[in-house]
């Protein structure tokens, strides 16, 4: 495999080559088998760098969005205070009945 193959391939892949340049780089992918191999390992080479700098910026926008989300957000949900209300209501009047059925109890003197 020489040079010129090896331009061409980086023209292919940018997509900077002529019709012409594109049929005869085509025709010896069919008949070239270590430059098949080149090509793949370039085009594996591309695809993994793409997935590695799109997880990167994935996890910077993501680090930059957090503090954000969490700012605009309440700590107090309007679920959460009813859920604290009802076991309020709920906790005094078992207490209310507890002591209601007590109460009577503790003043009778017993001889």
């Amino acid at each position: 495999m020489n040079t010129t193959h090896n331009e061409l391939l980086e023209r292919y892949l940018a997509g900077q080559t002529t019709q012409e340049e594109s049929a005869a780089f085509e025709s010896a992918l069919k008949v070239d088998l270590a430059l098949r191999a080149l090509y793949l390992d370039h085009l594996n080479l591309e695809t993994a760098l793409e997935a590695q700098a799109g997880a990167v910026y994935g996890l910077l926008d993501s680090a930059v969005e957090a503090p954000a989300k969490t700012i605009r957000g309440s700590w107090v949900q309007p679920r959460q205070l009813l859920s604290a209300a009802a076991g309020l209501v709920l906790g005094l009047f078992s207490a209310s009945m507890v002591f209601g059925y007590v109460l009577p109890m503790t003043s009778k003197v017993i001889t």
